[in-house]
């Protein structure tokens, strides 16, 4: 303990220096926009950097999980189960020019890098960026389900808001019903989320699976969210309480894809108009 004061003692200007140095960086970040998406930028390529080379390390040891999930998914695709727009940008990215049917989605294959599940609000990263054409505001699902939207993209990687966020919101619905509603996540639980706005009386039964709706820019209509686990009515009330057992495992998924919603940028100019 003596020699680690000593230590300490010897060497204060270069501590006292480090210390100084750090504290000017988070002020210059945090009242200065052009350098708060610089720092913020760096960090990302240096994290995502790290976390591709654990990701590449420990994938190789679940490459015959991953082998069944990607067979499972494309015997799926192939008996239609999936959303058309979905099955037909499984393999490879390409935007489809039709005179009569316009396609409105486009996907990319991404990895899942890192992703948390243990917090209040939670985050993935993916292995593409801004000049994989990724950017804020695209969403993101996986083998199972739904995964987030990408809020933050610099050139190399991508950082989404997953499921498991206090802050996310998606537009679903009942499948067998067809009501829609609202999902949320209501922290801890990594399997589990909330569905909003379902107006008794409702014919719900446990098991009910619940898809994207379509209403957000998002997701395209159809793609599995989960399945109904509980569901209740308080006395007075108007909507159920339903809790919904999430599709994705968020604490192994490994590989997705990126969306883009073609429509988007004409949606977002109708929006802004007054």
């Amino acid at each position: 303990m003596r020699n680690l004061i000593r230590f300490l003692v010897r060497n204060n200007a270069f501590f006292l220096f480090l210390l100084l140095e750090g504290l000017s960086l988070w002020l210059i970040q945090r009242h200065q926009a052009y350098h708060h998406i610089k720092i913020v930028n760096s960090t990302n390529q240096i994290t995502g950097g790290i976390q591709e080379t654990y990701h590449d390390i420990t994938g190789y040891f679940a490459l015959r999980r991953i082998n069944d999930s990607l067979q499972q998914e494309m015997a799926q695709a192939r008996s239609g189960q999936l959303p058309p727009a979905y099955a037909a940008q499984l393999v490879k990215v390409d935007t489809v020019v039709d005179t009569i049917y316009e396609q409105r989605y486009t996907y990319w294959p991404v990895k899942v890098i890192a992703s948390t599940v243990h917090h209040a609000d939670n985050y993935a990263m993916l292995d593409r960026g801004t000049k994989d054409s990724v950017r804020e505001g695209m969403g993101v699902i996986g083998p199972a389900g739904i995964v987030g939207k990408v809020v933050a993209a610099s050139p190399h990687y991508a950082k989404v808001m997953t499921v498991l966020h206090r802050d996310f919101r998606a537009a679903v619905q009942l499948k067998r019903q067809g009501l829609r509603g609202a999902l949320r996540w209501a922290p801890f639980s990594p399997t589990q989320a909330k569905l909003d706005y379902i107006v008794e009386p409702a014919d719900l039964k446990l098991g009910d699976t619940i898809i994207t709706s379509g209403a957000s820019t998002y997701f395209p209509k159809g793609i599995v969210v989960g399945t109904i686990a509980d569901f209740s009515l308080t006395p007075g009330e108007n909507f159920y309480d339903i809790t919904v057992d999430l599709a994705t495992s968020f604490s192994s998924v490994r590989y997705g894809y990126v969306i883009k919603d073609q429509y988007l940028a004409e949606k977002d100019t109708l929006m802004t108009l007054e």
